[in-house]
């Protein structure tokens, strides 16, 4: 396997120089098409306490295809599809219901989440999977909305650490 490593060792705090770290592990199996994507931060401040964890965050995805084909899938309630998903307040209707406003939001595992993954894809090409592997079921928040420029959007997975806001409270994420 190849493996990447991002490291920023001695981020300031308020009032605490050098007190969080950031770690992070990218591994690519060989002869695979996908990638796992680990952070760790640790925290040695006194005062301050990680409240979220905003990761993997990919910023202007897409188009895959031709806009107007693609297709975002997410995973409110038993999975909603939204065409051309670039673009805000289009009609996104669930897998198996009936059409729904969507302009980007937050969709909370657990909750209204029913799985722990999105894709954005075209029907006619690859796209991207994204997925939380966590067998634990921890809350997360799935987290997507179109940019401006009406041809790209963001997606990214926000963590909430135990102990959320507790002086010295880190995170740390798979292998």
């Amino acid at each position: 396997a190849t493996v990447y490593r991002l490291s920023w060792g001695n981020l300031d705090l308020p009032h605490a120089p050098g007190a969080l770290g950031v770690a992070v592990k990218i591994i690519v199996p060989p002869g695979s098409a996908l990638s796992y994507w680990y952070i760790d931060v640790s925290n040695r401040s006194k005062a301050w306490g990680i409240w979220q964890v905003r990761f993997p965050r990919l910023e202007r995805l897409g188009p895959v295809g031709d806009p107007a084909e693609d297709l975002f899938l997410d995973p409110m309630i038993q999975g909603r599809l939204t065409p051309n998903p670039y673009l805000g307040l289009l009609k996104a209707s669930y897998v198996r219901d009936t059409p729904v406003q969507t302009a980007g939001q937050n969709v909370h595992y657990p909750g209204y989440a029913s799985f722990q993954m999105c894709a954005l894809y075209h029907p006619d090409r690859a796209g991207l999977y994204y997925a939380a592997y966590d067998g634990k079921g921890y809350y997360k928040q799935f987290s997507f909305g179109p940019k401006e420029d009406g041809r790209s959007l963001d997606l990214y997975l926000q963590h909430s650490p135990e102990g959320q806001g507790l002086p010295g409270t880190g995170y740390v994420e798979g292998g």
